[in-house]
């Protein structure tokens, strides 16, 4: 029976062991001594992520996996975020592909996306039901929704049942 893990959104490319200060990334913080692949590292470093980068992180990822013999099963997108399962026996290998190749590129891709989520369109939904012109970012929303005494995952949840 195949069991797989599904996430939301490698190639063995040289991977920097040194240690070396924070770097700021949409207010994250990698931690100095994170081992990533010289791929990954490039893709980060002007402190953004293209389009471009962010599928060859996922192709990086997807064939170190395979290079070890399990398949990412690749998902429709949503709000341009890859949607992927992999096999639950991947493990450790996948904790490691996912590390090296594509986990930092992955989470600042997504952040840069926050403003167009589907949170961000349900807020902007209930805001207006409420007779209130919502603001231009997610995080701006929420807060009109909590100065407006409306539950965000009320709201969310409500709209959007499935995720």
């Amino acid at each position: 029976m195949l069991t797989l893990l599904f996430v939301v959104g490698c190639s063995q490319s040289s991977v920097s062991d040194k240690p070396r200060s924070s770097q700021p990334l949409w207010g994250l913080e990698i931690p100095a001594g994170t081992k990533m692949a010289s791929a990954q590292r490039s893709a980060l470093a002007d402190g953004k992520v293209t389009s471009a980068e962010y599928h060859e992180g996922f192709r990086r990822f997807s064939a170190c996996l395979a290079k070890g013999g399990y398949t990412v099963m690749a998902l429709p997108d949503k709000n341009e975020v890859l949607q992927y399962g992999v096999p639950a026996e991947a493990g450790d290998l996948y904790e490691k592909c996912l590390s090296r190749e594509f986990e930092w590129v992955e989470t600042v891709w997504q952040l840069s996306r926050a403003d167009t989520s589907n949170q961000a369109k349900a807020y902007a939904v209930c805001l207006k039901e409420k007779g209130i012109t919502p603001k231009k970012t997610e995080d701006a929303k929420y807060a009109q929704l909590e100065a407006a005494h409306i539950d965000p995952s009320d709201c969310y949840v409500r709209l959007y049942p499935h995720g």
